[in-house]
């Protein structure tokens, strides 16, 4: 039966709502990268007169703090200057921090793969305040084009429209934004990864989504939900132009990673140790627990003894549910959107290494998630409005878990599961 054609003063109102939204989340970018722009001193200097670098301020509890944009560049240059002989061991990486801020306390690990390197050439070039300023116009552009182009036309209801603004306008978008964190361009690479492989099996669409693939390598963390959804669509020329670019990519620029054979190994054994207490006692305050928003942090909260063995558990969960959730897919019992639902969910929950930034992907998990069936009473949509907001609180990972639940009963995905999809 033919769906009945909206209300047009209903879909009036829809219209503008969305309209409200892109002028909002426009403002708050303009916000978030003015706060970007003026919390960074030119020419940072401690009390005593003592130059701090670019990126690196005072904090007013004492302490400093740095951007995570300019400790990025700082490896990634130091690497291209071959400042290191191995850059992804933990020892060079101590010594390559403490060469940018001698003054440092701590440090902060680095585990971008060597695609980071290629992508950042262009503002590696540039003066730090220059790159900084050019990286979050980049963030804010990409930003801006994923809400008016691949969200908002998906809306389709006010409740609907008012979860996507308070999820793009929490605290996950503007620290993203003031710090100089790659996550909002791993989101909307996810989201242009989606849209090419929902779209059909044409040429252009798997080398582009192999692409991106490659692209988002740069966070493993992130590249894996692609990766896991390139194989559940069985998008065998995006999974073979991703792997042929990564080969290549390792080949052009194992000299700066100390040989081929050295920099894959020290990158998976950085890889395995990524949580604070496989750090160095100086790498590991980049890492605390209480900066993360996942199962990981959520256990050691609540048991701080557990140490190693809670992120080897969120690990587990995490890998164990992208296989769970493929093989499902395999097997033609849920849909390409459920398992890339099913896929945020897994990410959002149960990634080892997941801070407030990585939150924003919530912004598609709440398009995505087709929660408004016809008729749902507006308790329950207000219900997801107030799920979102709770995301933005203290108790952010519990608030997830209701996400979740909320998922499992109302999502059309899930009532179809055990159906046969196409």
């Amino acid at each position: 039966m033919p769906s009945l054609p909206a209300h047009p003063r209903a879909a009036d109102l829809l219209a503008r709502a969305r309209a409200l939204v892109f002028l909002c989340a426009v403002l708050l970018c303009g916000l978030a990268f003015q706060d970007g722009f003026l919390i960074w001193p030119a020419r940072p200097r401690t009390a005593d007169g003592q130059a701090l670098p670019y990126g690196a301020r005072i904090a007013p509890q004492g302490g400093f703090i740095v951007q995570d944009f300019s400790v990025n560049s700082n490896y990634l240059r130091q690497i291209r200057d071959h400042a290191a002989a191995r850059p992804y061991r933990l020892e060079d990486q101590e010594s390559m921090f403490r060469r940018w801020f001698p003054l440092a306390g701590s440090g902060e690990p680095h585990a971008y793969s060597p695609a980071a390197l290629l992508l950042s050439l262009p503002w590696l070039s540039l003066p730090p305040r220059a790159a900084f300023t050019a990286f979050t116009l980049l963030n804010v552009a990409a930003a801006l084009i994923l809400l008016g182009w691949g969200v908002l036309p998906r809306v389709k209801n006010l409740a609907q429209a008012a979860a996507v603004l308070v999820a793009f306008a929490g605290q996950s978008f503007l620290i993203t934004i003031r710090i100089g964190q790659s996550s909002v361009l791993t989101t909307c690479g996810l989201a242009c990864g989606w849209f090419l492989l929902r779209g059909g099996r044409s040429v252009w669409r798997g080398l582009g989504a192999g692409a991106v693939l490659w692209a988002l390598a740069v966070k493993p963390s992130a590249a894996v939900i692609l990766l896991a959804l390139v194989l559940g669509a069985q998008a065998w020329l995006a999974l073979g132009t991703a792997v042929i670019l990564t080969i290549f990519t390792w080949l052009a620029l194992a000299g700066h990673y100390g040989g081929l054979g050295t920099g894959v190994r020290d990158y998976f054994s950085l890889l395995g140790r990524y949580y604070a207490a496989g750090m160095t006692p100086f790498m590991a305050g980049g890492l605390l627990p209480q900066n993360c928003t996942n199962l990981n942090s959520f256990l050691l909260c609540l048991a701080p003894g557990l140490g190693g063995r809670a992120f080897f558990l969120s690990r587990i969960l995490f890998v164990g549910s992208l296989a769970g959730v493929t093989l499902l897919r395999w097997a033609g019992r849920i849909s390409l959107s459920a398992q890339f639902q099913a896929l945020l969910l897994a990410f959002l929950l149960f990634c080892p290494h997941l801070g407030f930034t990585e939150d924003w992907v919530i912004c598609l998990f709440v398009v995505e998630g087709a929660f408004f069936r016809e008729g749902a009473a507006p308790w329950l949509k207000a219900a997801l409005v107030a799920a979102v907001v709770c995301l933005h609180g203290g108790w952010v990972f519990p608030a997830k878990l209701i996400l979740s639940a909320w998922w499992l009963a109302e999502s059309p995905a899930c009532r179809d599961l055990g159906k046969k999809q196409s």
